[in-house]
């Protein structure tokens, strides 16, 4: 047999292998989607913390080196669904070339498992302040092992803030304001941006987790989010601000520290998923 014939039947053997995988894949979701827990009514938080354990206004050390102290910061935070699947790194996808954008969330019935709760408001978080309880929801029994987060400007979808005030965001998803400091180097910085509405940009998909959802009734507590503030500064630079407001150095789009910023608010290590008791 010929060296390109054995190449040739290779990649037919392992795009059969993939295709296999694939269907597998989606009877998994299928399957989950039709043996529904019970209904439950669960309670939703969201909070800022670090990966250090420092808390959010006390200062930590990112891992450029610099010592960052955060004094403001603000997100627009739903709306927030809970699965039942784990989070996929979908090779077989990679390895056939397939691509896949999800509408909306219901299509994570067969991609990510049940949804076993969601949180359809949006909410105005102050992440150095105390966790924010959201509300108590309807939801369905099991264990949540995925959240997916959305970003979006303040409004954006028109839905209810639950009586929760946005206007302290001014229209921007995130404000951040705070002191950065290396070697002789010091940097009031202030960041007020929204992530770019393309695709999923607005999206944080495939949050690790492992929460029992259980009703209120039988456990108190709640299922809560935390934003690891520490994260969406890890790789920032903060040397690249140029442009000022008086002392205070300003986030600006095609920076590094810009750059660096929204990667890190996107990223999914960015956030943790925890159960809270009362």
């Amino acid at each position: 047999m010929t060296r390109r014939k054995v190449i040739q039947r290779w990649a037919w053997s392992a795009m059969g292998v993939a295709a296999g995988a694939a269907a597998l894949a989606l009877s998994a979701g299928a399957c989950s989607s039709e043996t529904a827990g019970e209904t439950i009514s669960f309670s939703a938080g969201i909070a800022g913390a670090t990966e250090s354990g420092a808390a959010p206004g006390q200062e930590f050390v990112t891992y450029a080196g610099w010592r960052v102290q955060v004094s403001k910061a603000l997100i627009a935070a739903g709306p927030i669904y809970y699965y039942a699947g784990q989070p996929q790194a979908r090779w077989y996808e990679g390895l056939l070339g397939i691509r896949t954008a999800h509408a909306c969330p219901t299509h994570a019935q067969y991609d990510k498992g049940t949804v076993l709760g969601e949180v359809v408001q949006q909410f105005a978080v102050d992440l150095t302040g105390a966790p924010l309880q959201m509300g108590t929801f309807d939801g369905v029994a099991g264990t949540c092992q995925s959240v997916e987060l959305h970003l979006h400007p303040p409004g954006a979808l028109g839905a209810s803030s639950g009586g929760n005030s946005l206007a302290p965001l001014e229209g921007y998803t995130v404000i951040l304001e705070g002191t950065a400091s290396k070697d002789a180097v010091t940097r009031p910085f202030r960041a007020k941006l929204s992530l770019p509405d393309e695709g999923l940009m607005r999206i944080v998909e495939g949050i690790p987790a492992s929460v029992p959802m259980q009703d209120v009734a039988d456990k108190p507590g709640f299922v809560l989010v935390e934003v690891l503030v520490d994260q969406w500064l890890s790789t920032v630079d903060f040397e690249t601000l140029t442009d000022k407001d008086g002392d205070t150095y300003l986030f600006t789009e095609s920076t590094q520290a810009w750059t660096s910023l929204i990667r890190g608010i996107r990223a999914k290590q960015s956030y943790r998923v925890a159960w809270r008791s009362e």
